[in-house]
């Protein structure tokens, strides 16, 4: 795996984070706003483990061994928890169970997972000068 690679996925992760803000704030379709905060979530996750050499496929199986792994890499415990926080909005694309306030108060913790991880990445490309 390249760094241009990771970069790319990286950037992919903010790009759909970006956009589903967006989404929230137009207030129109909060289930493609929610699709697209777990996508950056699953980006977010993928170009850590790219950067990495990790391999992951990118379905939630593979996505949680992926920070499983982080969370013993930076012994941080409390990762998959935070993990749980954007994989709800997952599954609220699936079901539907969200209410709005839910959703409103569960992005910021997703949010900030997401940065977390993407900056887990680049603390850890700038160490390595990749």
């Amino acid at each position: 795996m390249t760094t241009k690679e990771y970069v790319k996925t990286a950037q992919k992760a903010r790009t759909l984070l970006f956009e589903a803000y967006v989404e929230f704030a137009d207030g129109d379709d909060h289930l493609k706003a929610c699709e697209k905060l777990w996508q950056a979530a699953a980006h977010a996750i993928t170009a850590a483990a790219q950067q990495r050499g990790w391999g992951c496929d990118g379905d939630p199986e593979s996505l949680n061994d992926i920070i499983c792994r982080l969370g013993e890499e930076q012994d941080d415990p409390y990762l998959i928890s935070a993990f749980s926080s954007a994989k709800m909005f997952r599954d609220n694309v699936e079901y539907g169970f969200m209410e709005d306030f839910q959703i409103k108060g569960s992005r910021p913790r997703a949010r900030r997972f997401i940065e977390h991880i993407l900056s887990l990445s680049e603390v850890s490309s700038s160490a390595t000068g990749d």
